[in-house]
């Protein structure tokens, strides 16, 4: 085994000048990393910018009727609403099963919010289930439950008008 003090001279101010460059290096990079500025908070896909949007659901072949009955509830209880934002946030949104054979993904289907709301988020969940003041907790869970057992996926999809 060779020991530090046994290379020559310029093999030894190699070493120090490659490991002190490597210390610069990473303190450069720690630096830089803490100095990066946090990323920005993510958007909310289900809060619509647009006049209109649509939600494309995917629900499992043999977990549609409970799905189905999920949204039920909670279009009663928008509709019902004494909340005029959640009442139009309601109002505007038409559901439909799309009459097609199902995928192997599942049975699809699209709501679409026409007008959109602009200012509340069409995100089941944590908006209308927990945030929205319309289910108390352990009911919001349940109908969380049941929609998050049916589904197999959910996009989200901003639209524009075509004049």
């Amino acid at each position: 085994m060779t020991v530090f003090g046994s290379r020559s001279a310029s093999s030894r101010r190699t070493i120090v000048a490659g490991l002190l460059a490597a210390a610069l290096v990473a303190g450069v990079n720690l630096h830089a990393q803490q100095a990066a500025p946090a990323p920005a908070a993510q958007e909310d896909p289900f809060k619509f910018s647009t006049d209109a949007g649509a939600l494309l659901w995917i629900v499992k072949a043999d977990n549609t009727a409970e799905f189905e009955a999920a949204w039920k509830e909670i279009r009663s209880k928008l509709a019902t609403t004494d909340k005029a934002d959640l009442k139009a946030l309601g109002d505007s949104l038409k559901m439909f099963k799309i009459e097609a054979p199902a995928s192997p993904q599942g049975v699809s289907y699209l709501f679409v919010a026409d007008p959109a709301s602009k200012t509340l988020s069409y995100s089941p969940s944590p908006f209308i289930l927990f945030t929205s003041g319309l289910f108390p907790d352990a009911d919001g869970r349940k109908l969380f439950d049941q929609l998050n057992g049916a589904s197999a996926g959910i996009n989200p999809l901003p639209l524009i008008k075509i004049p």
